[in-house]
């Protein structure tokens, strides 16, 4: 059955790649290109013969999974549709070379580069490739014949019957047990609870369970069907399969047939059945209709008239409210369309569920053979948290032998049997919903990447398009088409999305490896490596990855490589390697053993996708240039130096990644280009900044380095920047080191971006003042003079503008993030001008009016700005009558502050309301931290203070006020003496805390033991602390979730309360007490040591000798790192041993051992032979001239 299942989506694909490869050649311009003289009759018989075979096409798809001739037909079709596009491709290559050859006449050297093939024997080549594929296909078209596949208009075989025949064997119920069922008890719950709370005024109240295929959507709605609470509040409960065919008729059918537990028969008109199921519903409860709940499961229907229409009757049947509806779907655009409550997306489980179902499936009773639990959870690790999969293959392990188990760990997926085809009907009914036909080819695409990686979302894009599965129309282009299919598989739940950009775009994704398997079976592709044994069916393999091993390169065999149009090989590239790849579309290079690059890649003429991920090449060879049809490179390589000069000959070149290197002359001339992340202006004709003017279709990022090169507003207003809507990130950078006349000013003006500009970053920008459009934060449209906002800008980056002495309006931008001034060091004051209220005027009257500066701004950063006194308020700077008919609202979204290395600031704003985090560094005053922690500041969770001078303690209230500050680091501040009097309100909050290299430390708060949920303690290099505040002998919880301790260097120390190390000895994992010269009871802190369970890292020494020693610690059986220094009193080596004696005796399980010692210490402590499990020992200070033998047999 499982065979049935493959062949089908194999088929499926198929027939999908010649629908794409048909329609790519039967749009063929022909009689636009004049070349085609001499054969264009044979050309137009191509055609007609494509399109004939069109129509056989759907008849065929549909017998070829129980008639193998005609699957072979199907094959022999796609062969010969792959062989037409070669041909028509190597027909426009060389109308494309002659088109540039024509464009460049006048230069020899261009003429020698394109030395085109002799016309007449190219004509004589091309013809007789043509007659033989005519040929191909008049016995392919007899052959149809022959099978008696019936002719059809393409689109015509979208009919129900067909429909539901696809999904045949799948329907759900309502009353199917399930055995097993683990992981979903909160997801019922919470489901439940929104069902029967579902708001009272709504009749019908939806709620769509989404998820991927196999994640047990199903089996969660089966689970909520029959909850006792949900038959308390529903007096009826249905249950209706729908998959893929939303037909309503047919959906009120299964719905009286649910009512009433009778067959209804086929030809009642929607009218009957409507009525049918409103008196049914009355009847039950005498008359009065009462609540029900609906489960669509399985709903694959994204047409939102359908839906409507759908519901409308359902309304009309009963208007009663309360009503619920369940819809279970894949889509995330069935649930947009559905939904009335909350979507729930339903999540993997956990690898132990996994496990426990395998095990409750495997194993009916019993225990569990221990040879089988660590197989047993591979395998639960490989379903991926898919309940479907665990129980698929849980059904397969029972009864069978160990060695069954581990054929099954090894190959489960590929070798199910029985009952497994279940996941394969399930991914294939994702699959088969895909359309149009190019979907599914995108979709097997995918097969191309190994299992697990991540996807970068715009290079698959480029592959999609390097094999021809996008085709633009009027509105859209290849891309934008990319894109839509993109989204169409994620709302499938075939992508997994991993990472957005700032903007909240989707730049990565994964696919789980059942949809990659899938995705591997409906394309046939192979992996093949060195040493594998290539067989012949492999040879027309169409994707390959290759990998040599060794130094030697990987020979692929002439008759694998003429058919392969996607290569992916990692190893040397030898120099005749490329020269059997008679189709490539898709060339990726990867590994560091690839240094060079043949000059014989010219023969690739096929070639749309270049990439050398990874390698160590420097260069491109000139013969590049030759690759007319070449649409992205990829060269993002740390050992790339140079582009060809002939880069400028890819006409059809869209995507160039490259690092930021100098671009050969005339970029400008590819005026297909969208991708361009950098551009480097230059002195010589060809590389100045007007080549960016021809270059209309530029998007995504852009920087745009070597400014100083720009000679006035005029030159730079030739990028014309501002007619580039799709540009959304812009970065404009001057060199460092310059000489010569600073006309930055006028550049920049002549700069101005297109509106929908997100991100701004001007670098080394050396003008006293930003240009007009950057201090209005607003572009001049140049047809009607008028000023457009730039409201769209999310991100600023002001880095190193030295000379600048104001900043630009910024409080006004909507929808600003994120903020960062960098090296300003020419700015003296923040003030009005930076909120944008320096110059505002009321026009309402007497009414009130909220000025809100800094809306959305998340993140702001000030650094490195060293002449930076004031940060002023933000104050209206009108007349009082007017100020006080004004609610001035300041910085409502930030949650991050960081201002570092602004030595002479005095003074900052007092009101951030949100504010989370703040870090504050390189100042000599302290008055702005104060001004910032005032007495406002109530939602501080982390507070970071690095190098203030001038500061003495915190602010009395910081704790109070701010109850939820988790995290406190003061670092480098030698005037401190104490934090705050006390830690009230901030007891139950503080989790870390660091006092770092604060030489004139002295007290800590008397409350410090209260802090209950303190989890890190680090004090080092406070010398004038004496004394760590902790009550002996009363009852208090301690430090009780302390894990980190680290108390060291602090020299005037003279005791470290046993109490408060007894109340973390159960918690602490890491211990470090070092430096503490001053230490008296060293002795009594050393006794809690064996009492730490979870101890793992030690560190002791440099602190004053025992006054007793302990004869034996215990057992440590998890401490693996250990750190000893000598005594800070002793020297005797005699006493030091004793104590290691003791100490060693307790150490099982020691991996990492650091031995402090003395120049007159000439031996080592002979315990350390002993240490079967150490591997890294540290020998230092020691004076020892030879080690000891028994070291040397220390292996481990």
């Amino acid at each position: 059955m499982e065979e049935v299942v493959v062949g089908a989506v194999v088929g499926a694909v198929v027939g999908a790649s010649i629908r794409v490869l048909l329609q790519n050649l039967l749009s063929t311009p022909v009689e636009q290109l004049k070349i085609f003289w001499g054969f264009r009759k044979d050309l137009k018989k191509l055609q007609t013969s494509f399109l004939m075979i069109q129509d056989f096409l759907y008849d065929a798809e549909m017998q070829q999974v129980s008639n193998k001739a005609v699957n072979r037909w199907l094959k022999k079709l796609e062969a010969v549709a792959y062989d037409a596009d070669n041909v028509l491709d190597e027909l426009n290559y060389e109308v494309l070379g002659r088109k540039i050859k024509k464009s460049n006449r006048m230069k020899q050297k261009v003429q020698a580069f394109f030395s085109m093939s002799n016309p007449i024997a190219f004509r004589r080549k091309i013809a007789i490739k043509i007659r033989k594929i005519n040929k191909k296909l008049e016995l392919i078209n007899k052959e149809a014949i022959g099978f008696g596949l019936q002719m059809r208009l393409v689109g015509t075989h979208a009919s129900s019957d067909v429909g539901s025949n696809t999904i045949d064997g799948r329907e759900t119920d309502s009353y199917t047990a399930d055995p097993v069922v683990l992981g979903r008890e909160d997801d019922v719950s919470r489901i439940v609870e929104m069902l029967i709370t579902s708001p009272a005024q709504q009749v019908l109240s939806v709620l769509p369970i989404v998820g991927m295929g196999g994640l047990g959507k199903t089996t969660l709605a089966r689970q909520v069907y029959n909850n006792e609470m949900i038959k308390a509040h529903f007096e009826e409960r249905i249950w209706v399969y729908v998959s893929q065919n939303f037909d309503a008729v047919i959906l009120f059918k299964k719905i009286l047939e649910s009512l009433t537990g009778e067959t209804i028969q086929h030809g009642s008109s929607r009218e009957v059945l409507l009525r049918k199921i409103k008196q049914n519903l009355e009847e039950k409860q005498h008359l009065k209709a009462k609540r029900y709940l609906l489960v669509l499961d399985d709903v694959w229907n994204e047409e939102t008239e359908k839906w409507d229409d759908f519901k409308s009757s359902l309304l009309g049947i009963s208007s009663v409210q309360g009503h619920g509806i369940i819809v279970t779907t894949r889509s995330d655009m069935v649930s947009s369309i559905v939904k009335t409550l909350p979507v729930h997306k339903l999540k993997t489980l956990s690898e132990e569920n996994c496990w426990s179902i395998i095990k409750a499936k495997a194993f009916t009773e019993g225990d569990i053979p221990p040879e089988f639990e660590k197989m047993g959870k591979n395998i639960a690790e490989r379903c991926q948290g898919l309940p479907l999969a665990a129980k698929v293959v849980g059904g397969m392990l029972l009864d069978k032998s160990k060695d069954e188990w581990l054929s099954i760990e090894e190959t489960w997926l590929s070798d199910f049997g029985g009952d497994g085809n279940t996941i394969s009907k399930i991914l294939k009914l994702s699959f088969d919903h895909l359309s149009p036909p190019s979907l599914k080819k995108c979709f097997a695409c995918l097969s191309m990447f190994p299992k697990g990686v991540i996807i970068q979302r715009e290079g698959l894009i480029e592959l999609w398009m390097a094999e021809g599965f996008l085709q633009a129309d009027r509105g859209n282009d290849m891309e934008t088409i990319g894109n839509k299919f993109f989204h169409l598989l994620l709302q499938n739940s075939l992508l997994q999305v991993v990472d957005r950009d700032d903007y909240g775009d989707i730049t990565s994704f994964n696919i789980h490896d059942l949809v990659h398997d899938l995705a591997c079976s409906v394309l046939g592709s192979k992996s093949i490596y060195a040493n594998d044994n290539i067989s012949d069916e492999i040879y027309q393999a169409r994707y390959m990855a290759a990998k040599s091993i060794g130094d030697e390169s990987y020979a692929i065999s002439k008759e694998a490589a003429r058919y392969l149009r996607a290569l992916c090989f990692m190893g040397k590239v030898s120099h005749n390697m490329l020269l059997d790849f008679k189709s490539l579309h898709i060339l990726i290079l990867m590994g560091e053993g690839v240094e060079e690059l043949p000059v014989s890649i010219e023969r690739l003429i096929h070639l749309r996708y270049f990439d050398t991920l990874g390698t160590r090449i420097e260069y491109l060879p000139d013969s590049i240039g030759k690759l007319h049809y070449l649409q992205t490179i990829r060269v993002d390589s740390q050992y790339f130096k140079k582009l060809p000069n002939t880069l400028k000959y890819l006409v059809g070149l869209r995507h160039l990644h490259i690092p930021s290197i100098e671009l050969p002359l005339e970029i400008g001339r590819l005026t297909s280009l969208q991708t361009l992340p950098y551009f480097q202006v230059g002195h010589e004709k060809g590389r100045g900044i007007v080549e960016l003017g021809s270059l209309k279709n530029l998007k995504r990022t852009l920087e745009i380095h070597n400014l100083e090169k720009v000679c006035d507003k005029e030159d730079a207003k030739s990028a014309h920047l501002f007619q580039r809507p799709n540009i959304f990130k812009l970065k404009f950078a001057w060199s460092e080191l310059r000489e010569g006349e600073i006309n930055d000013e006028n550049v920049l003006e002549g700069l101005q971006p297109h509106p929908n500009l997100k991100s701004l970053e001007i670098d080394g920008f050396k003008g006293r003042n930003f240009a007009l459009w950057i201090l209005k934060m607003a572009v001049l449209e140049d047809l009607d003079g008028c000023w457009i906002e730039l409201n769209n800008l999310v991100e600023i980056r002001l880095t190193s503008c030295r000379e600048c002495e104001e900043i630009p309006r910024l409080g006004q931008l909507p929808h600003l993030k994120r903020l960062y001034l960098h090296d300003l060091t020419n700015l003296r004051s923040i003030g009005s001008s930076f909120y944008g209220i320096d110059n505002y005027s009321s026009s309402n009257g007497v009414q009130r009016v909220t000025i809100t500066l800094f809306p959305l701004l998340e993140r702001l950063e000030l650094s490195k700005m060293s002449n930076l006194i004031e940060w002023r308020e933000a104050e209206l700077t009108t007349t009082t009558e007017i100020s006080l008919l004004h609610d001035l609202i300041v910085f409502p979204s930030l949650e991050y502050l960081k201002i570092t290395e602004c030595r002479n600031l005095m003074s900052s704003p007092s009101h951030f309301p949100y504010l989370k985090e703040l870090e504050i560094s390189d100042m000599d005053s302290a008055l702005p931290l104060a001004n910032i922690c005032g007495i406002k500041l109530t939602s501080l969770t982390k507070l970071e203070i690095d190098k203030v001078d001038g500061l003495v303690c915190l602010p009395d209230w910081l704790f109070y006020n701010n109850q939820n500050l988790s995290n406190l680091t003061v670092r480098d501040c030698p005037n401190l003496t104490h934090l705050v009097p006390c830690f009230e309100g901030g007891r139950a909050s503080l989790r870390k805390l660091f006092i770092l290299n604060c030489t004139d430390f002295r007290v800590l708060p008397n409350d410090f033991h209260m802090l209950s949920s303190l989890e890190i303690l680090k004090m080092s290099t406070c010398p004038n602390l004496k004394s760590i505040p902790y009550p002996s002998g009363k009852q208090t919880q301690g430090f009780t979730s302390l894990r980190s301790l680290d108390v060291s260097c602090c020299k005037a120390l003279t005791s470290l309360p046993c109490e408060m190390v007894a109340s973390c000895a159960g918690s602490l994992e890491y211990m470090m007490l070092v430096g503490l010269i001053s230490l008296t009871n060293f002795s009594e802190v050393f006794s809690h040591i064996p009492t730490m369970p979870r101890i793992t890292y030690l560190g002791i020494g440099d602190v004053p000798r025992f006054t007793y020693l302990p004869m034996d610690i215990g057992s440590l059986g998890n401490l693996y790192y250990l750190y000893v220094f000598p005594f800070s009193d002793s020297q005797d080596l005699a006493y030091s041993e004793e104590f290691l004696d003791v100490l060693f005796r307790g150490l099982k399980s020691l991996r990492v051992l650091w031995l402090y010692g003395l120049e007159h210490w000439d031996c080592l402590p002979y315990q350390i032979q002993h240490f079967t499990s150490l591997t890294e020992l540290a020998i230092c200070s020691f004076g020892i001239e030879v080690f000891p033998e028994w070291l040397g047999s220390c292996h481990h």
